[in-house]
């Protein structure tokens, strides 16, 4: 059985979705020795919010409705 995902313009509502992935991939990066990438707060929440609003920001869900990535 295949997974179907769907790509999306994300909004505010995903914010905190969105910057938990952040943490996550950061933590995943220093994990494997990547400590320079990235330093804490980077890239900031304002960004995202900038990017949101710009309309050029993006998620990816699973057939749930889930986002994950």
């Amino acid at each position: 059985m295949t997974m179907q995902y769907t790509i999306r313009k994300s909004n505010l509502n995903d914010l905190p979705v969105i910057l938990n992935l952040r943490d996550q991939a950061r933590e995943i990066m220093r994990s494997y020795g990547n400590t320079f990438q990235w330093p804490d707060g980077y890239p900031y929440d304002e960004k995202f919010i900038h990017d949101i609003g710009q309309g050029c920001s993006y998620v990816m869900a699973n057939e749930t409705g889930s986002i994950v990535g």
